[in-house]
C-alpha cells in the first residue's frame, strides 16, 4: 500500500478527497494502522505536528478502535468540513 500512501501524501486536497472516497477496505485499514502508529508514538513526530493533530484526537481514536467496521471508518476519513 506504499504507492497509495505516497500518492495520498503528495496530492492536492481535491485529489486526496477523491482517493479516500474510492479507497478499498484494505487501503482504509492501512490508513487506520498508520493513525494507530502515530497515536502510539511509534513515529518520531515534531511537537508542532502533534499539536496540529490534537483537535482531531476523537476522530483518530475512532479510526483506531478495532471494534468499528471499515465502512464507519471510511466515513470518518472522507467527512467534509468540521
Amino acid at each position: 500500500h506504499k504507492p497509495f500512501l505516497e500518492l495520498l501524501g503528495t496530492s492536492e486536497p481535491d485529489q486526496q478527497q477523491a482517493l479516500l472516497e474510492t479507497a478499498t477496505a484494505e487501503q482504509v485499514h492501512c490508513l487506520c494502522l498508520c493513525v494507530e502508529n502515530v497515536m502510539k508514538r511509534k513515529y518520531l513526530m515534531l511537537k508542532h505536528v502533534m499539536k496540529k493533530l490534537r483537535p482531531y484526537r476523537h476522530e483518530m481514536l475512532r479510526l483506531v478502535d478495532r471494534g468499528k467496521c471499515g465502512r464507519r471508518k471510511e466515513r470518518i476519513l472522507i467527512q467534509h468540513g468540521e
